[in-house]
């Protein structure tokens, strides 16, 4: 499902990095700032 979500919402698929499942408490905001320098598109699963 991430593949066809990917290439169908438009945005720049080709290169991107999957993330998995973003931490629900603990470093999250860190690793949500680290993001903000990442040229690629970046896919992630929320829970």
């Amino acid at each position: 499902a991430l593949i066809p979500a990917i290439v169908a919402s438009g945005l720049p698929c080709d290169r991107f990095i999957f993330e998995g499942f973003i931490p629900q408490k603990k470093g999250r905001q860190t690793r949500m700032k680290e993001w903000l320098e990442e040229p690629r598109t970046i896919a992630f699963y929320e829970s």
